[in-house]
């Protein structure tokens, strides 16, 4: 139901060996995961790149009323031509005008956003959230808590704020803005994915070309 160049494409289904195959669109970059990690330093026009895209993705989704719920780096994947695509919908939901909010709380604990957490109505304002905590992966190699546990992690994300980068002075004023518009914790005040997508940092992203060629560098030095 989701076709759009941001969205890994679903090709068929078939049965076999008493067993359901689902067959994927190829991605032979493999998850974003695989790109980032202490150590690995990120130029910000790729970072402006990748969340531009994963931006458009929801943009889409969401006009369309739905949600994925479990934006993380293992589930944006990238290929070697440089494109950037959505994956796993196990988390996904639609929205429709007599429920245009949802309670059930889901996803992963260190990109969930403070609402979610507590149990309160929440929109599509949840993927822009785990957009931004994605963004500070790119950044810092992982998300913020990761060295907590997933239960104290929770209660930290619901009390501490606007999570922010570790080392301010390393990275733009755009870029902080851009986090900070992305992770406000008044949903309210939360930019859109629409809104986002104009922001002065999203203008900074590198070409196509430039994120292919740093994806096969990256690849090729975590085989080696």
């Amino acid at each position: 139901m989701s076709k759009h160049p941001n969205i890994v494409s679903y090709e068929e289904t078939y049965l076999w060996d008493d067993r359901v195959w689902l067959v994927m669109e190829c991605m032979n970059g493999g998850p974003l995961t695989d790109m980032v990690g202490p150590g690995k330093e990120w130029k910000e026009s790729h970072i402006a790149y990748v969340c531009k895209q994963m931006l458009m993705a929801l943009a889409f989704l969401h006009r369309s009323h739905r949600l994925h719920r479990d934006i993380k780096s293992d589930n944006v994947l990238v290929d070697f031509n440089g494109d950037v695509k959505l994956a796993d919908f196990g988390f996904a939901i639609g929205l429709t005008q007599e429920q245009d909010k949802r309670r059930s709380v889901v996803g992963t604990p260190y990109w969930m956003a403070p609402e979610l957490i507590r149990g309160l109505p929440y929109d599509d304002k949840v993927d822009v959230w785990s957009t931004g905590i994605t963004a500070i992966e790119m950044c810092e190699g992982e998300p913020p808590l990761m060295d907590k546990p997933p239960l104290r992690a929770l209660l930290l994300i619901t009390t501490q704020g606007t999570p922010k980068v570790k080392d301010p002075t390393k990275w733009s004023r755009a870029l902080k803005h851009f986090m900070s518009r992305a992770m406000d914790t008044n949903v309210q005040m939360r930019a859109s994915a629409e809104q986002l997508l104009m922001h002065p940092f999203i203008r900074s992203a590198s070409s196509k070309d430039d994120f292919a060629a740093a994806v096969r560098a990256r690849l090729d030095v975590s085989k080696r």
